[in-house]
């Protein structure tokens, strides 16, 4: 059995996992997710990240780094990686710099390509079958299955950053964006498509009201939401104050800016696959990128257990 972590600076939020790998099976040991909101400059293509958005990132960071020294993660398995946050941000050799010096391993800011060819092969370590598989993040929408992958600019921090309160202006954009699944052979005609990503665990809590403090992946993993369910909460939500939003059983306070692009994303795609519903999955990216780690390092690891003792990949 060896043991392995993999820390992801997100558009949204900083997160981690740590799994014992133990023939094929990936079990989870300890895992966190906070938000620090690296991309809240993110408007357009490119983005700054300030002073105060870093320091608040490197506080987690280094959090993180003597979260996994007291639980003995060796050095040469802790995996540490960024996404669109820092894809898009113009100072991102200097933030890369000081992340590094925080953490003590190199970071690796992944493209598009491969933040989704990672979500997919994390969503399948949940579920085998899973194709395709979108992750909706805080810079930008990843959709994948086993021959393509696009990474779009559809992420919840940049389109609220960019569109605010105007939900019309919005669904118009991220309408147009998503043209091109007509295009792509294997998005065009599905059956039933798996969701991973932040926006997607909010929603089920939030739908399931199970407490924030009550989180824990078995309870998400494989809940099936449906899109009239997506339509009537984001309906309700455009009519809630701030403070009612804040205290929706299953709400990160954190996630209340950017929770309603969120809902508008899912809205309109299961719209365009003309799908009812799709079945929410905990194996994400950080799973993948361990998965690859681990098989790289001998180990054939190919299944998600949530729980100790839980029935492999459920």
């Amino acid at each position: 059995m060896e043991r392995f972590a993999a820390v992801d600076v997100g558009s949204n939020s900083v997160r981690s996992l740590v799994v014992d790998v133990c023939y094929e099976r990936m079990v989870r040991v300890d895992s966190s997710a906070q938000i620090t909101r690296l991309a809240e400059g993110l408007r357009g293509e490119t983005a700054v990240v300030s002073p105060e958005v870093l320091e608040r990132t490197l506080r987690e960071v280094r959090a993180l780094k003597r979260r996994l020294d007291a639980m003995d993660v060796p050095r040469l398995r802790r995996f540490f990686f960024a996404t669109e946050g820092l894809r898009a941000a113009t100072n991102a050799a200097e933030i890369r710099e000081r992340l590094e010096d925080s953490f003590g391993v190199p970071l690796h800011i992944l493209s598009g390509a491969e933040e989704g060819r990672y979500s997919f092969l994390g969503a399948r370590t949940a579920f085998p079958d899973a194709s395709p598989v979108f992750d909706l993040g805080g810079g930008s929408l990843e959709i994948a299955d086993s021959r393509d992958v696009l990474s779009l600019p559809l992420g919840v921090v940049r389109l609220t950053n960019q569109f605010g309160a105007d939900h019309s202006r919005m669904k118009a954009h991220v309408w147009s964006a998503l043209d091109i699944l007509d295009s792509t052979s294997g998005f065009s005609r599905i059956s039933c498509p798996v969701g991973i990503g932040g926006t997607s665990s909010t929603l089920c809590m939030v739908l399931r009201k199970i407490p924030v403090v009550a989180y824990a992946p078995e309870m998400l993993h494989g809940h099936r939401v449906f899109l009239g369910d997506v339509v009537a909460l984001r309906e309700h939500y455009a009519t809630m104050s701030r403070e009612e939003r804040r205290d929706m059983i299953g709400m990160d306070p954190r996630r209340v800016p950017v929770f309603a692009a969120g809902l508008l994303v899912l809205e309109v795609l299961l719209e365009r696959w003309r799908q009812p519903a799709y079945v929410h999955s905990e194996g994400d990216l950080l799973w993948g990128i361990l998965a690859e780690a681990s098989r790289a390092a001998g180990y054939p690891a190919r299944v998600a257990v949530f729980q100790v003792g839980q029935r492999s990949g459920a």
